[in-house]
């Protein structure tokens, strides 16, 4: 697989989260306020669900390596779990919002909704380091570089969620955006290799 390729998909995937991010907080305080437990639970959940992604991605290449389809298949589970959330959050939100303490089912709304998409993204990281690295001597300009990239595609995210997609389009087509991007990337590229490999 190509640098080009590596670097990519690790723009690509940041770019997604952070877009789920900034929608995560519209489509949750339209259920249970703005409130900061409400806040904090949006960006606790991601943090942890990035923090097991990491370890996940880590450990996971450590003991049994990693390969492109895996690789490609991973972005495409975690677009398909976007693209769906504004579905879930409609079922999930009503049965949950009038259940407990805000605090409590804002924190079991988010995870129901984001913890799966941020860990799934945040196995993308460790995947492409393992994947880009060549030799021990080179491995902390690799990782530094892709954590580099990682950071500009979510502020990438980040700008284009707040000032196009959520303004102009919405909140569920934010989502759909995010999670298609996911899509199309992870498809386009395990097509490519199966007619690499044909």
């Amino acid at each position: 697989m190509s640098n080009r390729s590596i670097f990519a998909a690790v723009f690509i995937t940041e770019f997604a989260l952070l877009m789920v991010e900034m929608a995560a907080f519209k489509i949750t305080v339209s259920y249970f306020g703005s409130t900061m437990p409400v806040w904090a639970n949006i960006i606790g959940v991601i943090m942890i669900g990035s923090a097991l992604g990491y370890y996940g991605g880590g450990v996971s290449t450590a003991q049994w390596g990693i390969n492109q389809t895996v690789f490609f298949l991973t972005i495409i589970t975690a677009g398909v779990f976007i693209a769906f959330t504004p579905l879930l959050s409609f079922a999930v939100g009503d049965v949950i919002a009038s259940r407990s303490a805000i605090s409590i089912s804002s924190l079991l709304y988010t995870l129901l909704l984001f913890g799966i998409p941020a860990f799934l993204i945040e196995l993308i990281p460790p995947f492409a380091v393992y994947l880009k690295n060549k030799a021990v001597e080179t491995a902390g300009a690799t990782t530094g570089s892709l954590y580099g990239c990682a950071a500009v595609g979510g502020l990438a995210g980040l700008l284009f969620a707040t000032f196009v997609t959520l303004p102009l389009a919405g909140v569920k087509e934010t989502f759909f955006v995010a999670g298609g991007s996911l899509i199309i990337f992870g498809l386009c590229h395990i097509c490519r290799k199966t007619n690499d490999a044909s």
